[in-house]
């Protein structure tokens, strides 16, 4: 099985008061901008919708409203609603070197310091109770990523293949180049790993 690491310019402060705003206009902005989006996750999800579960549009909702004190058993859904929110307001950004990771390369991850908390926990700007491993979510401030990029380190690894130096070299500078587009845009970033 492989992941796949997306990111997004978002501006985290507009991020976050878009949760509780109750703004009328986003949800139905949204359901027209990604009806195939939605309509792909209500597929994907059947099951656990007809169980339950919310659907990605009422997850939107939820968040907008503010009602997401009952996330916890569908923290996943919400976490798929905070990236199409992302979306709509953000911009997201390549990421081919750093999509269908197996699990055995998440070492890559470990080596850019503003997101390897997806390797091991969430960091959501918004509340989500009931955060689990995947889907994962972080975010990284504007001044974050002022920070990580001008103390960015480089640690050699002594056992990589070719194959795998060539990766990693990529990936970090993929990693840069987004630190560097939220310093230019004056933004922050918002990446979801699944």
């Amino acid at each position: 099985m492989s992941y796949s690491i997306y990111a997004y310019l978002v501006d985290i402060e507009q991020l976050q008061q878009i949760h509780g705003s109750k703004d009328v206009t986003i949800v139905p902005n949204i359901t027209d901008s990604f009806s195939e989006e939605l309509e792909e996750n209500n597929e994907w999800f059947e099951s656990e919708i007809e169980s339950g579960a919310p659907t990605l549009i009422q997850a939107v909702r939820d968040i907008v409203d503010g009602n997401v004190e009952k996330t916890e058993a569908y923290w996943w859904q919400y976490v798929y609603a905070l990236e199409l929110i992302c979306k709509y307001i953000g911009t997201q950004l390549e990421s081919d070197e750093l999509e269908a990771i197996k699990s055995s390369g998440f070492w890559i991850v470990d080596e850019m310091e503003a997101i390897k908390d997806l390797n091991y926990s969430s960091r959501s700007p918004i509340p989500i109770h009931g955060l689990e491993n995947l889907p994962s979510i972080t975010y990284v401030s504007y001044d974050e990523a002022i920070y990580y990029l001008s103390n960015r380190y480089s640690k050699k690894k002594a056992d990589l293949t070719p194959d795998q130096e060539e990766r990693l070299v990529n990936a970090i500078e993929q990693y840069h180049s987004w630190l560097k587009e939220a310093i230019n845009k004056r933004t922050g970033l918002v990446c979801f790993l699944y």
